[in-house]
Formats: C-alpha cells, sequence, structure tokens
C-alpha cells in the first residue's frame, strides 16, 4: 500500500515537473548554420531566464527527404553527408531534444507534458519549403491543453492570408511574433486588429555562444572570413567582392560554403556550426550574403559587409534588419561600390544602440508571453 502511494506521489511529482517544460518546435537536424543555431539561440534563451526546455523532434517526411537525399555527383555526396555528421554531432552535444520521434500530425495527440509550446523561428509557415502545403503542425494544430506561441515565425516571401484554414490555424496563438514587417502587416490586416508583432530573430537573443564555439580548425594570422550561400551566377560576382575586398585589407581569406572561391586562401566546406562560429568569432572582417552571416557579425560586433543576391528578393529580409539597426551602409550592391574609404568607415561603426533597442524588445516580448499568458 506505502508503495503504491509513494509511486503515485512520484508519478504526480514527475508529471508537474514535465508540465513545467517550454518546449520549442521549428526546422532541425539540417544541414544549416543559421537553422541550427536559431533552434540553438531560441532553446539558450529559454534555459537562461530558468525554465527546462526541449526541441519536440518533429521530422516530417518531406523533411527527411531533403536531408538524406544524395546529392548531385558522388564527391558532392561524400561532402553533404560529412557536413551532416558534424552537424549532427553539435546537436546532440548543445541541442536537447525530445526522446519521441513525431512523424505525422496524428502523433500529437500524445503530447501532453509542456506547459507553453513555441514555434519558431526559421520559414516554418514557408509552403515552398514543406511540401508546397502549410504544415499544420507548425501551427500547433493538433496540440491540446497547452499554450501556444510564435516568435519569429516566418513564411519567406510568401504571402499567406489567401492559405486554406490560416486564420484558424493563426488563432491558435496567444502570442505572435514574426521575422518580417510584412507578414505582420498581413497578420494583423487579415484579424483586423493589432495580433501579431515583429521581432528579431532568436540568434539575435543572446550574445555569449561560448559554449557552442569550439574547432580543431588552425588559422595563422588576422583574416576575413568569407561566408557565401548563392547559385554559380551568385557566387560570380560575390567572389569578385572578395577579391576587391582581399586587396583593399591585404588579409587572407577563409572561405565558407557550398564551393570553394578561387580568391580564398583556405575553403572549408566541411564544418560544423561550431567550426563556424570559432572562425567567424576570431576574424578580423566579414564578408557574406547571407541573413545569419550578417546578424551574426553584427552579434559579434564585427566589421563586415553583406553583398548583393543576383536574385534581388534574398536581399529584402537581411536589408531590411540592417536598415532597421542603421547599417544600411554595409549592404554593398555591386563590387564597384567596395571602395578603402567604405571600408574605413564601416571598420570605425561603433553605434549598436538601435539594435540593442531592438534585442531588448524581443527578449521582452518573448518572456512577457511565457509568462503572463
Amino acid at each position: 500500500m506505502i508503495t503504491k502511494i509513494f509511486f503515485g506521489f512520484k508519478q504526480g511529482l514527475l508529471s508537474m515537473i514535465e508540465k513545467n517544460k517550454i518546449a520549442t518546435l521549428t526546422f532541425h537536424g539540417v544541414i544549416n548554420h543559421g537553422a541550427v543555431l536559431q533552434a540553438y539561440a531560441l532553446q539558450k534563451f529559454i534555459t537562461n531566464l530558468g525554465y527546462e526546455s526541449e526541441l519536440i523532434n518533429y521530422k516530417p517526411l518531406y523533411f527527411l527527404y531533403q536531408v538524406y537525399r544524395p546529392a548531385k555527383g558522388l564527391s558532392k555526396t561524400i561532402i553533404k553527408y560529412k557536413k551532416y555528421k558534424k552537424f549532427n554531432s553539435f546537436c546532440k552535444k548543445n541541442i536537447k531534444v525530445s526522446k519521441d520521434v513525431i512523424y505525422v500530425k496524428s502523433q500529437l495527440k500524445n503530447i501532453t507534458n509542456y506547459k507553453v509550446i513555441i514555434v519558431g523561428s526559421d520559414q516554418v509557415w514557408n509552403k515552398s519549403i514543406t511540401n508546397n502545403n502549410l504544415d499544420p503542425v507548425f501551427f500547433l494544430d493538433g496540440f491540446k491543453s497547452v499554450r501556444k506561441i510564435a516568435y519569429a515565425a516566418s513564411s519567406g516571401s510568401k504571402l499567406i492570408s489567401e492559405e486554406a484554414n490560416v486564420y484558424d490555424y493563426l488563432n491558435n496563438f496567444e502570442f505572435i511574433g514574426v521575422r518580417e514587417k510584412f507578414l505582420k502587416d498581413e497578420i494583423n490586416t487579415l484579424f483586423k486588429r493589432e495580433v501579431a508583432e515583429m521581432v528579431l530573430d532568436p540568434t539575435l537573443l543572446i550574445t555569449d555562444y561560448n559554449e557552442a564555439t569550439y574547432t580543431d580548425i588552425k588559422v595563422e594570422g588576422n583574416y576575413i572570413f568569407s561566408y557565401e550561400v548563392s547559385t554559380d551566377e551568385t557566387r560570380a560576382e560575390y567572389e569578385e567582392h572578395v577579391r576587391k575586398l582581399k586587396e583593399i585589407l591585404n588579409l587572407q581569406v577563409i572561405h565558407v560554403g557550398d564551393k570553394p572561391i578561387a580568391n580564398a586562401d583556405l575553403n572549408v566546406t566541411e564544418i560544423g556550426p561550431n567550426d563556424w562560429l570559432a572562425l567567424m568569432q576570431k576574424s578580423s572582417f566579414i564578408i557574406t550574403n547571407s541573413f545569419h552571416g550578417t546578424a551574426f557579425s553584427v552579434n559579434f560586433r564585427k566589421p563586415f559587409i553583406m553583398t548583393s543576391h543576383i536574385d534581388k528578393g534574398r536581399n529584402a529580409r537581411p536589408l531590411n534588419f540592417l536598415c532597421s539597426i542603421g547599417f544600411d551602409n554595409n549592404f554593398v550592391h555591386s563590387p564597384k561600390d567596395l571602395t578603402e574609404e567604405l571600408i574605413k568607415n564601416i571598420s570605425n561603426q561603433k553605434d549598436y544602440t538601435k539594435l540593442e533597442g531592438l534585442q531588448e524588445y524581443s527578449r521582452n516580448f518573448l518572456e512577457n508571453a511565457i509568462k503572463n499568458g
């Protein structure tokens, strides 16, 4: 009898502890530095507030296909799987993930052990990524008896108001924070009231990445860190930016990307997020055409430039971010705009007041959403 009472008390206590957990739900287990680090940063921010947190291990079939399918050609496939191994190692060490794997929506009824679930960041509402349909799981449709928050959710450049069931999906949330202004405006227009707010990417919620920063890659001396994500057409112009910047600064170039570039002194294509962070933190100057490359440059207080994509739609998000913090001069449209005077001015930038204001606003939004729903 006493044993039964003790066992019941223990189970009840464990249930109460579990109920105080805060879960996050976003893309993870992918070979993308920004995607993995935004998942890490959001969880880190929540645990810094004093909560226990874990990432729901949602692996839809459409995403498994994208992650595990071979690349074009044997050599590219080998590189891809080497990178996946390093990303997987980073995630196992640095991100707490739920034990149970969720593959389909019907499994959600088994999830009852969270106080709050936060969906986001990343393009979780971009149907081009989620098998050409909005994924109801990323709107927390099917989760019962749990408080629901969206933080820095994104639809990419896609409008969502005309999609089936989107009003009901969005109505699931007590708080909605999104990454893009156009999405905030679209949601508020749909609801005919202010229900959505624009917040920063979660990688900017924290500034201390020391626990996630480690590498075996040795680089002697000062260097330019180059991080590029693009098509071959964009890469050709990007390389000209690198050549010109290298000439102005007279520094070696360490390049991270899917493909090597000719003007780099060292090309590293098979690294994990921990190496990426370490190489960036130790650099003297950064050149990138990536949003997260830009976000971490600012967060680490590094002088940097962001170069333009051929597809101008890919410039909108990072350019909006740079304008919001007063760093729009760091966006370089063409190699001919890259001058010694510009680099000198960028190297002397010290005013991060607007960034710090947006960081405080975003932190307060999320902390309030967790505490006061």
